[in-house]
């Protein structure tokens, strides 16, 4: 089993200790607790089921990121190019610029 070392605020420690104890627990167990509890909670929250959850994953993206080659690509435009080269195509009409260099257009 391994250790960490968490550095909290005394004021933090004595609420989380006082929380922990409430619950009948160690302050070790009540945060491993709320680690997984905030980690399934990221896991509901970026499932793709639907098509704005999708919408939203590649709005995500392109906030997070950019392509240092193609910097006015967002993720979905990107994602495209890399399906289009798996499938070897080797051109694309696009009124959009950034997209047509891609290929070389």
């Amino acid at each position: 089993m391994a250790r960490i070392h968490v550095i909290l605020a005394d004021d933090e420690k004595a609420r989380y200790q006082n929380q922990a104890e409430r619950e009948g627990k160690s302050l070790g167990a009540w945060l491993r607790e709320a680690a997984e509890e905030r980690l399934t909670a990221a896991a509901a929250r970026d499932r793709i089921d639907s098509v704005g959850a999708l919408r939203r994953f590649f709005q995500d993206c392109d906030a997070r990121e950019t392509h240092p080659e193609h910097p006015g690509l967002g993720a979905r435009d990107l994602l495209h190019c890399a399906c289009c080269r798996r499938r070897g195509v080797t051109a694309v009409k696009s009124y959009d610029p950034a997209l047509a260099a891609v290929f070389g257009g």
